[in-house]
């Protein structure tokens, strides 16, 4: 009985730190993406028509590199 004890608050625990460490994930994951928000909203606002496009594709590319390599993918 004590090991089936230990092994269930090990669960619990495991759980809580893993819910823990989802709301860290969101949290750093939405500060990136709206510091990238920002980059591009700067330089879309820059009146060249298809100067920016390259620019764009850049900081986008980055930020989904960014994210994946936040959660491991």
């Amino acid at each position: 009985l004590p090991e089936a004890e230990a092994r269930t608050i090990h669960q619990l625990l495991n759980g809580e730190v893993d819910h823990q460490l989802g709301n860290i994930y969101r949290d750093v994951g939405r500060r990136y993406i709206l510091a990238f928000s920002i980059m591009a909203a700067t330089v879309a606002a820059v009146p060249l028509p298809f100067a920016t496009m390259p620019v764009l594709t850049a900081v986008q590319v980055s930020l989904v590199v960014l994210l994946g390599n936040l959660y491991g993918k």
